[in-house]
């Protein structure tokens, strides 16, 4: 007996995805429209190569209740009778769901399912909730037609950048100015060293390696400093300020929900996007968590593209956090909380003293968050 599965097909398509995963039906039919051809057609390629199973593709009128009711009767027609037959009515639009599951339920071998923004499987019969297979970012991406241009994996960085990392933290703590200022005027590319003041900056790339060697010195005011940066990522981490990113992932990944930690992240331009590149993005294994990090914010116009961003490359059901080094203005968090993203500061103040935040707080704030329905 051969099982056959039928989706409506929508802007959503990584539901529909998981569903025939879970489901292994032999044939696929990807009911879609003229504006969702594209989504069908990613959907119809990824089912052939990943569930093996034949997949067939027809056009349905988005609105037209006379032509949609046509047309799933046609669609009844066809089926033969003795098949089994799984519906998701997750995708496409109200009438096609209301008008396919009238004409499909008179079907005897027939189990209607929907799929909620937990990714979670429920069969509308029973009522049964089923979990999904684990979440696959590649693969997200790709069904979102996003597929990654570059990114560099948590899991790549070593103990000397996580040292040159804690040296940036330790520098930029005590030389503030003086770090953004040699950190924005000067980069791998332009000969060394830069010098301002009594304080100078000095880098190579050394010989048959990756290793990138940077050399802090510093005789100001605030007494004399020098710090030899070593390690594969040090460039980056110094002149691109992606140490307090590295920082963020590292709290991140020690978050027991966290399976898989991606950093910058860059997507091909989407939609005139003004944004392209993520700092982190968690997997949980069911949902994908966007992070913007910031030492400090200049412009709240950052925390609306970061919004943009992460709706149009994670899908409305990913969840958004914003982290920065010191607490934020009034402005910033009422941005963020129109744009329904979270926000957490790494850096206190308690009892009128600062101190590094508990994060703690901040596993328990994104644990709370997990679940919860997006609303914006």
């Amino acid at each position: 007996m051969s099982h056959i599965h039928i989706a409506l097909v929508g802007g959503q398509v990584y539901p529909i995805y998981l569903t025939i995963a879970a489901l292994e039906p032999d044939r696929v039919i990807l009911l879609h429209s003229e504006q969702s051809s594209a989504e069908a057609e990613r959907l119809k390629s990824e089912v052939e190569a990943g569930v093996k199973a034949d997949v067939e593709m027809r056009t349905v009128d988005p609105v037209n209740l006379q032509l949609i009711s046509e047309s799933f009767k046609s669609l009844f027609a066809d089926i033969p009778g003795d098949a089994q037959c799984t519906v998701n009515l997750t995708g496409g639009t109200k009438p096609w769901s209301v008008l396919l599951y009238q004409i499909f339920q008179k079907k005897e071998k027939i189990s209607f399912f929907y799929v909620d923004q937990n990714n979670f499987i429920y069969d509308f019969e029973s009522l049964q909730k089923y979990s999904s297979i684990p979440l696959d970012m590649d693969l997200l991406f790709r069904l979102n037609g996003n597929a990654v241009k570059s990114k560099v994996a948590f899991a790549e960085y070593t103990e000397d950048d996580f040292a040159v990392m804690r040296k940036l933290k330790s520098l930029t703590e005590k030389y503030s100015k003086l770090y953004f200022k040699f950190a924005s005027e000067a980069n791998c590319d332009k000969p060394a060293p830069l010098r301002i003041g009594e304080s100078s900056v000095d880098w190579h790339r050394e010989k048959d390696s990756q290793l990138v060697c940077i050399k802090f010195v510093n005789q100001g005011k605030k007494g004399s400093c020098c710090e030899q940066l070593e390690s594969k990522h040090a460039a980056d981490l110094f002149f691109k300020y992606h140490w307090f990113e590295l920082n963020v992932a590292e709290i991140l990944s020690k978050w027991d929900k966290a399976k898989e930690v991606w950093m910058n992240v860059e997507f091909p331009y989407k939609n005139n996007l003004p944004k392209n590149e993520i700092d982190i993005i968690v997997n949980t294994g069911d949902k994908l968590l966007f992070v913007e990090c910031k030492t400090r914010i200049c412009d709240n116009t950052n925390i609306d593209k970061f919004s943009a961003a992460v709706k149009n490359y994670g899908g409305m059901a990913s969840k958004a956090l914003f982290v920065s080094n010191m607490p934020m203005d009034d402005k910033p968090i009422e941005k963020c909380e129109q744009n329904g993203i979270m926000h957490f500061a790494l850096i206190q103040k308690v009892d009128r003293c600062w101190h590094s935040a508990d994060v703690r707080k901040l596993y328990g704030m994104l644990d709370k968050a997990l679940f919860e329905i997006n609303k914006k």
